[in-house]
């Protein structure tokens, strides 16, 4: 599975990705320190390479979460249809209300992530 994490936080791409290389299968991941670093490879994938799944923080630098989102659907549409997972420190509850109210956001998870998240992230993502 093709996954993106999108975060600031080195400590947590590094958990995320051992969790994920240990409970899923044939994971690729691929991880970026801020939104704007992920749009141009965004921009030339083919529909085959786009993620099938996106972990993305809302807290970021240069670009947030929700800008970056609001970005990558005009550059590439077919991103409205992936499941996207908000995986971030925030515990504002503006936050949580504008992730519930995009319909592409799947869930707002609150870091730390756990093995039970990337279950449950894998089992949504496989039963689609």
């Amino acid at each position: 599975m093709n996954i993106t994490i999108i975060d600031d936080d080195s400590i947590s791409i590094f958990i995320t990705k051992k969790i994920l290389e240990k409970r899923i299968k044939k994971t690729e991941t691929v991880s970026n320190n801020c939104g704007s670093d992920t749009l141009n490879p965004l921009k030339n994938m083919s529909q085959d390479d786009i993620p099938k799944l996106i972990l993305l923080d809302i807290n970021m630098p240069l670009m947030n979460g929700f800008e970056f989102l609001d970005v990558s659907y005009k550059l590439k549409s077919e991103l409205k249809n992936k499941p996207i997972w908000i995986v971030s420190s925030s515990n504002s509850e503006n936050d949580k209300i504008k992730a519930k109210n995009n319909p592409t956001i799947i869930d707002f998870i609150t870091k730390p992530i756990s093995l039970n998240h990337l279950e449950s992230v894998n089992k949504k993502v496989n039963s689609n």
